[in-house]
């Protein structure tokens, strides 16, 4: 596992976020989990079920990855999962943030 496979899965969890929240519900995301004192929460889940968007983000992720790539991550889905799920919270679901910051591991790690 790499920091650029999460920080791709972190982008199209992202893209899938932007997709299903209105603009005031993201608005309101920002706000609610800047105020949050346990990092553990994310707000996204206030409005959508936010494992299910990561569950899509997932998929469509391995569909860009050949058969041993796959097979060398599934081990450690939910790892990855859940650090890309840390630097997508922690770029504020801005892409361009996530796709600009060089090393996003003080963010996860």
């Amino acid at each position: 596992m790499t920091t650029n496979q999460i920080k791709a899965l972190a982008i199209e969890f992202s893209k899938l976020l932007h997709r299903d929240l209105t603009t005031q519900q993201y608005a309101e995301v920002l706000a609610r989990n800047a105020s949050e004192t346990d990092a553990s929460i994310c707000h996204t889940h206030d409005f959508i079920d936010a494992n299910e968007t990561m569950v899509e983000a997932t998929e469509n992720y391995f569909d860009d990855l050949d058969e041993s790539e796959e097979e060398a991550l599934i081990t450690e889905l939910g790892t990855i999962q859940t650090l890309a799920w840390a630097m997508a919270k922690a770029g504020q679901f801005n892409t361009v943030f996530i796709e600009r910051e060089s090393d996003l591991t003080s963010y996860i790690m």
